[in-house]
């Protein structure tokens, strides 16, 4: 069977390939690695910023040298030029409204309202003053890309002077070109992990979240402690939107917030797996390699019936990882080593343990998610031991600096 694929997310390609599948990659010309050769049967690249049309013909190319039989994306970019190079060969995916709907947040809160699915007020940010002046948001407010990625660049703005000075900052940055402006839901973050098929959806997991004052996450656990009333309110809320945007097939990763009240608001969703080491961490805690069975599906395969639903209430495995995040004292300053300090009574109880940042790296601001020192992923049997343990021996990975 033939694969097109599009965008990176080299672990999705070996999968494929590992199964026997033909892979074709078409991936921006700036982003091959020098690994290609050899790997994939072939792979073409388009240029930076390439338009729709641009990413079809080359599709089509690939096509006429050996007929395409399914196309995908593993990544959360490029899912409309995806969804469009899908439609030009006939071929299934995900439709073209589903895929902008998940990379653009201000029609993502204006299809959200559409379908009565959340309330959450949110537009571009050149229409915000207006909205306060109206009396139609109030302070605090989330200013964030309309298309980020990677918790980069998110505000929380708290009044008139704050908002100002975002506004500039926004005006003249040079990476994203257009922001928008979320009301701010105070609650706890939770990412929920689904699996569909053929219009059938499961909860795979939920997973709790802890995010620094940036919004960065610096830890989460699999899975959530949850009451059978939170379970149940947080899965209505996620089937409801999958239904509304007429997901059929594949994973779909998807973070809420609930409310003290218990009210449940979708902060966004994206058409890949969850980042962060849920997946694997997912498999440790229960044995489900949910990539593999995207990958069979990929080619073909019915894997529902396969799918876990893992909940507090089903499992007695836990799985918590910890990122290390750099202090203050430490940004600017050169890695000259890592040592491991773990008692020998925690060793047995991790599962991995990483350093991001290697030897003569210079230590920057953890501004997102990708300027993280490390992490550590720990395992256990009772949910707030596994957590603790995970608070507890974060610190135990130590960057010995110049």
């Amino acid at each position: 069977m033939h694969v097109l694929i599009i965008e990176g997310f080299r672990p999705g390609h070996e999968m494929l390939k590992s199964l026997g599948a033909e892979i074709s990659m078409i991936i921006e010309a700036y982003r091959i690695s020098g690994n290609e050769d050899g790997f994939y049967d072939r792979y073409l690249t388009v240029t930076d910023n390439a338009e729709v049309d641009e990413w079809i013909q080359q599709a089509r190319k690939i096509n006429d040298v050996s007929k395409i039989d399914s196309v995908i994306n593993f990544h959360e970019n490029r899912q409309l030029e995806t969804a469009k190079i899908a439609e030009a060969l006939g071929l299934p995916y995900h439709n073209a409204e589903e895929a902008l709907i998940c990379k653009d947040k201000i029609y993502m809160r204006s299809f959200l309202i559409s379908q009565k699915v959340d309330s959450i007020m949110g537009g571009p940010l050149s229409t915000l003053q207006k909205k306060l002046d109206a009396h139609s948001v109030n302070f605090p407010l989330i200013v964030k890309p309309y298309n980020g990625w990677g918790s980069s660049k998110i505000f929380k703005v708290e009044n008139k002077q704050h908002l100002d000075e975002v506004t500039r900052f926004c005006l003249n940055d040079d990476e994203y070109p257009l922001y928008c402006f979320e009301e701010f839901v105070t609650g706890t973050e939770y990412s929920v992990e689904t699996f569909s098929q053929n219009g059938m959806h499961k909860i795979v997991c939920m997973t709790k979240k802890y995010n620094d004052s940036n919004f960065v996450e610096t830890g989460h656990c699999v899975p959530a402690a949850l009451s059978t009333t939170e379970y149940t309110a947080i899965k209505g809320k996620v089937i409801s939107l999958l239904r509304a945007l007429g997901h059929d097939n594949g994973p779909m990763h998807t973070e809420v917030i609930v409310s003290p009240a218990g009210d449940v608001h979708i902060v966004e969703t994206h058409l890949r797996m969850g980042g962060d080491k849920i997946p694997e961490m997912i498999e440790y805690a229960c044995g489900f390699n949910l990539l593999k069975a995207w990958c069979k599906q990929i080619l073909g395969a019915n894997v529902f019936d396969a799918v876990p639903e893992v909940t507090s209430a089903n499992t007695s495995s836990y799985v918590a990882i910890r990122y290390q995040m750099a202090g203050e004292q430490q940004i600017g300053r050169k890695i000259r080593g890592v040592k491991y300090n773990f008692s020998e009574n925690v060793k047995s109880r991790i599962l991995e343990v990483n350093s991001v940042r290697a030897v003569g790296d210079s230590i920057v601001k953890s501004a997102n998610s990708f300027t993280r020192l490390g992490y550590i992923i720990v395992e256990g049997n009772d949910y707030r031991e596994t957590e603790q343990l995970a608070d507890l021996i974060k610190d135990e990975m130590v960057y010995e600096l110049e």
